[in-house]
């Protein structure tokens, strides 16, 4: 393991101390460790086991009552504005979250109007991997739409904006916070069917919590992870049917078209053989001003269906 985010529940504690430390055992000294606590039900204790930590091999850290003795280390941050919340580590954005809609290309249907997804996404130098693309814009950097639904009756489409059948669209901020370790928030989305005459109905509820940790920026890389929990606004259901795309989805950097463009998975599946294939994890990547760059996607193990299908296409960087 290199750089791995850690933690341990704190919930055998009967109350937490007004003040802690922890620090771990290195050739019998006590070194101090920067921490954050994650205050859910219950607490949880995070930090980074720094460096790389071969297989096999022990660690061992102390928490204790007192005051930390650890120089924090750089904070990564959360941002909030009218537009959009950004997780950025000192100078350096990582990613931003569009809670607002961004204006439209000129001359485009303003049905492609929409909220609650992550573009851009930027590399620790700077470029750019993701895309809202002007000839796909219900293509939008790193989102979740459903293509093929049955609800009420009606078939929303929330992934074919045009259809003008059904939407996506931030609807609040729950929580945020910054620290040593991670910087997080979380946020609702409506998914709204607009099948009604001259109303929207929420047809699902959805909460994206998204936690960037500060690990990597000077080997070259971010980490962070989207936990998306979906379900049924009221009493009626909602079916998502088999559909040959849909579901989460990252459009690639606008320059990423045809040789420009590699893609990669766990099983050693390249761009021409990936589609529809099962994976545990799926490389996009490309170049940019001659500069090679990318987003790796990791399937979590308690995934529906893990190692989930996916729908990689030969031409577009999607």
């Amino acid at each position: 393991r290199i750089d791995s985010p850690v933690s341990v529940s704190l919930k055998e504690l009967n109350r937490l101390p007004a003040k802690f430390r922890l620090s771990e055992i290195r050739d019998g000294k006590m070194v101090p460790v920067p921490f954050q606590l994650d205050a859910g039900h219950p607490p949880r204790l995070w930090w980074i086991m720094d460096g790389k930590t071969p297989a096999q091999i022990r660690r061992t850290y102390v928490f204790e009552e007192g005051p930390s003795r650890a120089q924090p280390a750089v904070v990564i941050r959360v941002h909030e504005s009218k537009k959009y919340l950004e997780i950025a580590r000192g100078e350096s954005r990582l990613l931003r979250y569009n809670s607002a809609p961004p204006p439209l290309p000129s001359g485009a249907d303003p049905k492609y109007t929409r909220s609650g997804y992550i573009n851009p996404v930027w590399t620790p130098r700077g470029q750019v991997v993701t895309d809202r693309a002007q000839n796909y814009l219900h293509q939008l950097g790193v989102w979740l739409a459903y293509v093929g639904t049955q609800f009420e009756g009606r078939t929303p489409n929330f992934w074919d904006l045009l259809n003008g059948k059904a939407t996506v669209q931030y609807a609040g901020t729950q929580h945020k916070t910054s620290g040593p370790v991670f910087a997080a928030f979380t946020v609702t989305q409506h998914h709204l069917d607009l099948g009604l005459p001259g109303q929207q109905k929420v047809a699902l509820k959805e909460t994206w919590t998204v936690r960037a940790w500060n690990v990597g920026a000077e080997q070259g890389y971010w980490l962070y992870d989207v936990m998306s929990t979906i379900r049924c606004a009221g009493s009626s259901p909602l079916t998502v049917t088999k559909h040959t795309w849909g579901g989460m989805a990252i459009r690639g950097a606008p320059e990423w078209y045809n040789e420009r463009c590699r893609v990669l998975t766990s099983e050693g599946k390249t761009r021409s053989e990936a589609n529809h294939t099962r994976v545990r994890w799926c490389d996009l990547s490309g170049s940019t001003q001659g500069v090679w760059s990318g987003m790796t996607v990791m399937s979590h193990p308690q995934n529906l269906r893990h190692p989930e299908p996916v729908r990689v296409n030969e031409t577009i960087p999607y």
